[in-house]
């Protein structure tokens, strides 16, 4: 199971019919490791920005480290800030944060 209460089929089956949240879910999956271990940082970049331009606020977050670190795309400040921002703007408190230490 992964986040949610959905089996992995059913994650990727709703992710592809374009759900934020099984899209954020998959790339968790991909960015943290799946049940056999496999880690695929650019897949769960492509995951996730489909979840964090759909407007999922832990998407954007996430969007934003990976950005930021170079971590599955490449590194760009200006994209961390602006999906930062997207995600402090919905409330995310660690998305706020991270904005004021990049201050």
């Amino acid at each position: 199971m992964l986040l949610g209460s959905l089996s992995y089929g059913q994650d990727m089956e709703k992710a592809e019919q374009g759900d934020a949240k099984a899209q954020y879910e998959v790339g968790f999956m991909y960015y943290f490791g799946d049940d056999e271990g496999e880690i695929d940082k650019e897949k769960a970049f492509v995951w996730l920005k489909k979840s964090a331009e759909q407007g999922y606020a832990d998407a954007q977050y996430i969007l934003g480290f990976m950005y930021e670190n170079g971590d599955g795309t490449s590194t760009n400040q200006a994209e961390a800030i602006r999906w930062y921002k997207k995600s402090a703007e919905q409330g995310h408190k660690k998305a706020q944060e991270k904005l004021k230490e990049m201050k």
